[in-house]
């Protein structure tokens, strides 16, 4: 079951393919994304008799179908859900927080395709420095915008692991996947005691080889540095920056901001995650635009080196 009447399902996955992401801002307007960008429909998607209330109770139903707590105390909420041999995330965003008081649902297609290094425009030499570092357990930060192919650059690297490894996923919307048996993988609930940040406390009791981390937002910046700091090998997770200088900074300012007690100036910060972090990966529009090393820092300021570099 999905938040609107069966006719728009067929509508959805039958008659349109190319789509990315839909943003229905209320019961008679939807936003509608495609490789051609952002096209808005009007007054066909849902049925005229639907009014708001009918709309809002859809979509709290939809939630709590799934034990989804969505409502004024938590305005919003995100999830994903298999739908036609496909994943979908869904976003609400509760009509309390809009300045029109109606609900927003957001729904983005996640990659079904299974990608190769090749796919994100890498020559075989590159895909094999990828490879490479991947195998020698190194520290990746993964950088870029929305819908960037942060996330589908991250699913492919996790296909270069070896299989009988104990490696551990941890997210708080379940977008990543891995068919072995082998690994363990933690989605948080939010709910007190089970956040990111305390997943990543939980991690190294689980002994994982290495610790793959979905997205860096906030707080679990804290205990995923310690884990880095005390030795632990083959870090991976994603940030939005738009560039590797960029990337190590945001993580620096988290790492500070999120404290609640700091201890370090910004200077400190950026040489614990300078020291911490050995490539950043940019990726801009499904492409690798560029791979640093950090080799250094000094005075707050990273050193890096263009590994690869692309001008496209």
């Amino acid at each position: 079951m999905i938040p609107w009447p069966k006719p728009q399902e067929e509508f959805l996955f039958q008659k349109l393919q190319s789509w990315n992401e839909i943003i229905i801002k209320d019961s008679n307007n939807l936003l509608l994304i495609d490789e051609k960008g952002p096209h808005l429909k009007k007054g066909f998607f849902f049925p005229p008799e639907m009014n708001p209330c009918e709309f809002q109770r859809e979509c709290e139903e939809f939630c709590a179908q799934r034990d989804q707590k969505w409502n004024f105390s938590s305005p919003y909420v995100s999830f994903c859900v298999p739908f036609n041999n496909e994943n979908l995330r869904y976003t609400f965003i509760h009509e309390s927080l809009t300045a029109n008081k109606k609900s927003q649902v957001h729904i983005r297609r996640l990659q079904a395709k299974k990608l190769s290094l090749s796919d994100f425009s890498l020559s075989k030499d590159e895909e094999k420095i990828i490879k490479e570092i991947i195998l020698k357990g190194e520290n990746i930060l993964i950088c870029g915008g929305t819908g960037d192919g942060k996330t589908s650059f991250l699913q492919t690297l996790l296909h270069q692991l070896p299989s009988e490894e104990n490696n551990l996923i941890l997210e708080d919307t379940q977008e990543l996947s891995s068919k072995e048996t082998s690994w363990s993988h933690l989605v948080s609930s939010g709910q007190k005691e089970k956040t990111l940040y305390d997943l990543c406390h939980y991690a190294l009791r689980m002994s994982p080889k290495r610790i793959i981390l979905g997205e860096i937002r906030s707080k679990e910046v804290i205990p995923l540095l310690f884990l880095a700091s005390s030795g632990h090998a083959g870090i991976m997770s994603t940030i939005h920056a738009k560039n590797a200088q960029e990337a190590i900074s945001r993580l620096s300012f988290l790492y500070l901001t999120e404290q609640e007690h700091p201890s370090f100036n910004y200077e400190q910060a950026v040489s614990l995650v300078a020291s911490q972090i050995q490539f950043v990966i940019t990726i801009k529009e499904k492409k690798v635009k560029e791979m640093a090393k950090v080799i250094g820092h000094h005075q707050g300021k990273v050193y890096l080196e263009e590994q690869i570099i692309k001008n496209s």
